[in-house]
């Protein structure tokens, strides 16, 4: 029996346990629901143009075919990731595309990536100061 109890104790910490929510609760949870492809397209827009504004300091007219380009790339990664999930309401958020931001941005940042986005021209430029 106390083997069992033990045994019982470790798969416990292996298991989540959920309880049901109070009828209390009910008034304070919304569900807000997904985003259709167009407005998601617009947030994600927002998104990278806030990001490239604020960190990276380019001029709008440097980076429009740049956030056009990646706002693609992240539409389309979440068309792939619904379309091969289960539960295509809540297989992408985002937020996965803020988490892609930062990586993009790290990226930037770092001078060795950096370098294959700049002109050759302006690099050789910039190797001579």
């Amino acid at each position: 029996m106390e083997k069992d109890q033990k045994k019982l104790k470790n798969y416990k910490k292996l298991f989540i346990e959920f309880r049901e929510i109070p009828d209390s609760f009910f008034d304070h949870i919304f569900d807000f629901g997904s985003l259709d492809d167009e407005s998601e397209k617009l947030y994600l827009n927002e998104m990278i143009k806030q990001k490239f504004r604020n960190n990276w300091g380019f001029i709008q007219d440097e980076i429009n075919e740049s956030i056009e380009l990646y706002k693609h790339l992240l539409s389309k990664s979440h068309q792939f990731a619904k379309l091969k999930s289960f539960d295509t309401k809540s297989s992408i958020s985002l937020r996965d595309a803020a988490r892609t931001l930062k990586i993009w941005e790290y990226l930037l940042n770092d001078d060795l990536t950096l370098n294959l986005f700049i002109d050759p021209e302006e690099f050789r430029a910039m190797e001579a100061i």
